[in-house]
């Protein structure tokens, strides 16, 4: 996801049961002084909700926020992943 001007403190990452919440905030204010005249993005705040199968291991979600990009990696929990099984 990309997150300009986002900072750590102003992330909130949840995992519910088939969603993920992802919500940023940016903490830059413009100065007093400043007359804006053209802006790529606004500063209002940013919400992400993306729906999952009950198929990933929320105890081993890891998030990386790095230049403005944060990386989300969602496993798949132990069970349902495909096993070789052992004929006798």
């Amino acid at each position: 996801v990309h997150l300009p001007g986002v900072a750590k403190e102003g992330l909130e990452l949840t995992a519910e049961e088939d969603r993920l919440r992802i919500v940023g905030r940016r903490a830059w204010q413009r100065p007093a002084e400043w007359t804006s005249l053209y802006r790529e993005s606004v500063d209002a705040p940013f919400e992400l909700v993306l729906e999952h199968e009950h198929a990933v291991d929320v105890d081993k979600i890891h998030a990386e926020l790095k230049d403005g990009v944060l990386r989300v990696s969602l496993p798949k929990a132990e069970a349902l992943k495909p096993r070789k099984i052992a004929i006798n």
